[in-house]
């Protein structure tokens, strides 16, 4: 393990944290105690961080001399020897202020070998025993996940002074006002809706929730489709339906066939020319549109963890989450109760999501309490078995289509459904009104889905 060890790297970062409390504040966005192996170099570097805490300054040699005086009982005469003499020799290091994040960078690269190496090791030994192997794999996963935390690079903290830098300011709003379209969210591809909110943003967390079988899942995958569409990569976590459904979801509504003729296999001989065409297109195209189907267990330090992989895969993040839902997952953290269950849920969403600069758009259940409520009166508090979820979101979204024929009718093939905007951080309260072909798994704009009927050779419907 001493091949993974640097004590001269850990005394180069000790100097810069002597040296400026601007470097201390920056440290600990990325390292901690167990990133330095030598118990003395450990030691010290918990002492300033400690002091930097509570004063935000950087430790004297005085302060600290006083300090283990103090404490005695903590530290033996030894001990206060040994530090005190290794904060002078780390003075006299001589330090360039350019190569601070070059040094840190290494020494937290040497921490993941460490992890990396224990982990390893863990697994030659577990397959040297008899301990279950899905005990092991567990255990594995969630050891690659914590190495995969350390190596995040995302910049997590941010400081400064609002009344900063004025001039630049100054400069964002006229370019702002210049090319407004710069500033823009990802579109949903619905233009009314897009219009409203303005699309979907970074670091945001959104939820449409409805009552079973009213559209949440369509409505977020059409969501990703359009955004597909225009070129954003989109990453689909499916809880739900299982990935072969979904293939066929994205097929019928590229080509206008109902799901059911394509699996069935009972197309008609045209059906069947535009079929293996929308095929041979959709390949052409290369679609962004990823679906990871998990069965069970997930939780959003794994969506977190998935989103690390689409970066190591693609060289890129995902533009948009789609999570195929939310009343599936369960928290990293412990809960009492289901309210405190997919409170955490929502809150480690929002995390995760901030975290890596990504939207995250996902569904939940609609309580049974709504159906003695007008439709126009349905709030957060009608989010099924948590309203606290919805204090995580920066957006709510409730979707249902019509309780009757004459309501939800819009022409012989499409319905008429409703989103409305409950909540919002950007936006007005507004409901919008969508069309759906449910057999082809279409929903959003009457115009796109008369070029969905119009590639299927469906007669066009007047409207």
């Amino acid at each position: 393990m001493t091949k993974f060890n640097d004590t001269t790297t850990e005394k180069i970062i000790l100097a810069y944290l002597l040296k400026d409390s601007n470097y201390i504040g920056e440290a600990s966005t990325k390292i901690n105690i167990s990133t330095f192996c030598d118990e003395n170099n450990r030691k010290l570097f918990d002492l300033i961080s400690r002091y930097f805490k509570k004063y935000c300054k950087v430790l004297s040699r005085d302060v600290l001399e006083k300090f283990l005086k103090k404490n005695e009982k903590e530290f033996s005469t030894d001990l206060q020897l040994a530090l005190l003499l290794l904060y002078d020799d780390i003075l006299k290091i001589q330090i360039d202020d350019s190569s601070f994040r070059f040094y840190l960078d290494e020494l937290k690269e040497l921490e993941i070998r460490r992890e990396l190496y224990s982990t390893a090791s863990n697994v030659i030994e577990d397959l040297g025993s008899d301990k279950v192997i899905s005990d092991s794999l567990s255990e594995i996963t969630e050891r690659i996940l914590h190495i995969k935390t350390l190596d995040s690079s995302e910049e997590i903290v941010r400081k400064l002074l609002l009344d900063e830098d004025p001039d630049k300011r100054w400069e964002e709003y006229l370019d702002r006002k210049k090319h407004p379209e710069k500033y823009k969210g990802i579109p949903y591809g619905m233009d009314e809706l897009d219009q409203i909110t303005g699309g979907l943003f970074p670091s945001k967390l959104g939820m449409v929730f409805g009552r079973m079988k009213h559209g949440k899942s369509r409505f977020l995958f059409n969501v990703g489709c359009n955004v597909v569409d225009l070129g954003y990569k989109i990453m689909y976590i499916t809880i739900e339906m299982e990935l072969e459904m979904l293939q066929l979801m994205w097929e019928s509504r590229y080509t206008g066939i109902s799901l059911n003729d394509i699996r069935d296999a009972k197309l008609t001989e045209d059906e069947e020319k535009i079929y293996r065409n929308a095929l041979n297109q959709l390949k052409e195209k290369k679609c962004p549109f990823y679906v990871i189907d998990i069965a069970r267990g997930v939780n959003p330090s794994g969506i977190d963890y998935e989103i690390m992989l689409h970066q190591k895969m693609f060289g890129v993040k995902p533009d948009v989450v789609l999570i195929d839902y939310a009343n599936l997952m369960r928290p990293d953290g412990r809960f009492r109760d289901r309210s405190e269950k997919y409170d955490n849920v929502f809150r480690e969403l929002k995390e995760v999501a901030r975290a890596h600069k990504v939207s995250i758009l996902t569904a939940a259940q609609q309580n049974r309490r709504s159906l003695d409520t007008r439709r126009e009166e349905v709030d957060t508090e009608h989010v099924a078995l948590s309203d606290m979820s919805a204090a995580h979101c920066d957006f709510v979204f409730n979707i249902w289509h019509g309780m009757n024929a004459a309501e939800e009718a819009a022409t012989q093939h499409a319905k008429r459904v409703y989103l409305k905007i409950v909540a919002s951080r950007y936006s007005e309260s507004k409901t919008v009104e969508l069309f759906a072909d449910f057999s082809v798994n279409f929903m959003g704009d009457f115009e796109k889905l008369q070029e969905i009927w119009r590639r299927a050779k469906k007669d066009e419907q007047e409207f």
